[in-house]
């Protein structure tokens, strides 16, 4: 396929926060023998993006709008990877979808709509999986880290694991709410029983309720003793604990998954507010106190006053005509997550504990913006290297029996469908920092007699 697509990659939405985002380190990092474009729905927006980013002459632009579908299977059929990051995915995602299916192009997005993946693997995943390619949705910072995280803990311990806990460190730097999260946030918030279905069915009926656990045991403060503060739910906790809980079978996570038995995994999804692990703070105590504060007298008011559809339709117009957030490049965004194993039994006499592993995960730019167009297009670039025989697939590869040089065939996660190639893809990445630490239970004296 190498040879006979012009592009070996497209990114589409390119005038979006994120897709900018993309563009521009595209344009810092990509070796002159990627063959690539950015394609959008409006010119002057994508000449804009084109001269802030400094595209070199050979990048050029392509008009495409996303609700015209001859025009998206003429453009995914022109590349070997489209990278979409024009969302809400649940108004302008499905069409891309399906021209990629169509054309036989492997696609990557950003979504963090679990229900529309959801739908979107019921309505076409048997048509990408007929047609060989590889639909890898959540390559966004709120959806690898903990994803990556577990999977490169499980690989550690050589274990499956009972308790994972991912926290990611806010810091006091820059940063802001991307528009697609606000409107995807706006769009689900009230429609709590379609977003509980859209995630039941995503996930595999042997996780469901591991899930459930996970998800009501996640709303509860804690303190954690690796990053030494107490925490809170991760905002995006909804989006990542189902997605960690549906590639826990085809990883190998936990016993359940590929036994049907032993203890299930608990995945809490968390985060360190700002100054959280300092004395004056009481270890993030205080900050945490008034966010919760904050929730009840703040948060719960505006979403019932949401619910009006007046309001709910106006602040809908402000994000999509108004409000932007660019992103910030010097920004730091940090994940600490700790791992523990289950305990064979037949190491029990021989130890006092369990093993655990710890895996810790820097990104260069905010969370957002970013970090999210960071993992995208490592993700992008990991597919890319599988199809060119410089990496092998994921864990899911294997599963399926997918042959050497080709990617896992349907709906997929990205850890799932890429597993080392995407790690080695990071680990190449400047500024990245990425570290896994193993911590074995000390050795029990025995019993006197």
């Amino acid at each position: 396929m190498a040879g006979s697509r012009e592009f070996d990659l497209v990114v589409f939405g390119a005038t979006g926060d994120a897709g900018r985002a993309v563009v521009h380190l595209l344009a810092d990092s990509a070796p002159p023998s990627l063959r690539w474009t950015i394609a959008g729905r409006s010119l002057s927006k994508l000449q804009r993006v084109r001269s802030a980013a400094g595209l070199k002459p050979h990048v050029g632009v392509s008009v495409v709008d996303c609700f015209d579908e001859s025009a998206l299977v003429a453009l995914a059929s022109r590349t070997r990877v489209l990278l979409s990051a024009a969302g809400p995915y649940s108004v302008l995602g499905e069409r891309v979808m399906t021209a990629c299916i169509e054309s036989g192009t492997h696609y990557v997005d950003i979504t963090g709509e679990v229900p529309w993946v959801a739908e979107m693997r019921r309505k076409h995943g048997g048509r990408a999986l007929a047609a060989g390619v590889c639909m890898a949705s959540f390559c966004g910072y709120d959806c690898v880290p903990g994803e990556l995280s577990v999977y490169l803990a499980r690989q550690a311990l050589g274990r499956p694991l009972s308790f994972a806990e991912s926290v990611v460190d806010l810091g006091a730097g820059e940063g802001g709410a991307p528009r697609g999260t606000l409107l995807t946030t706006l769009t689900l918030m009230h429609d709590l029983a379609g977003f509980a279905r859209g995630v039941s069915t995503f996930v595999p009926r042997a996780q469901r309720r591991p899930m459930l656990t996970s998800l009501l045991a996640c709303l509860l403060p804690r303190w954690s003793a690796h990053v030494g503060g107490f925490t809170m739910p991760h905002f995006m906790f909804w989006c990542n604990i189902p997605i960690v809980h549906a590639s826990a079978a085809c990883v190998d996570i936990d016993a359940t998954a590929t036994t049907g038995h032993g203890p299930a995994l608990r995945f809490r999804d968390a985060m360190l507010l700002p100054h959280g692990g300092r004395w004056f703070t009481l270890y993030g105590l205080l900050p945490l106190v008034a966010a919760y504060v904050g929730v009840a007298l703040f948060s719960l008011p505006v979403w019932l006053l949401l619910a009006l559809p007046p309001l709910k339709r106006a602040a809908q117009r402000l994000l999509l005509g108004r409000y932007s957030y660019g992103g910030s490049r010097t920004a730091t965004t940090r994940f600490c997550t700790r791992a523990v194993a289950v305990a064979p039994a037949a190491a029990a006499s021989a130890s006092t504990g369990t093993s655990s592993a710890t895996v810790e995960l820097q990104l260069p730019g905010d969370a957002g913006i970013y970090a999210t167009a960071l993992l995208a297009l490592t993700s992008a670039r990991a597919m890319l290297a599988v199809l060119d025989g410089h990496a092998a697939a994921g864990p899911l590869a294997a599963s399926t029996s997918t042959p050497s040089g080709a990617l896992p065939a349907g709906m997929c996660t990205p850890v799932a469908a890429l597993g080392d190639a995407l790690v080695a893809q990071l680990r190449e990445v400047p500024g990245v920092r990425l570290e896994v630490t193993v911590e074995e239970p000390p050795p029990s004296r025995g019993k006197l007699l």
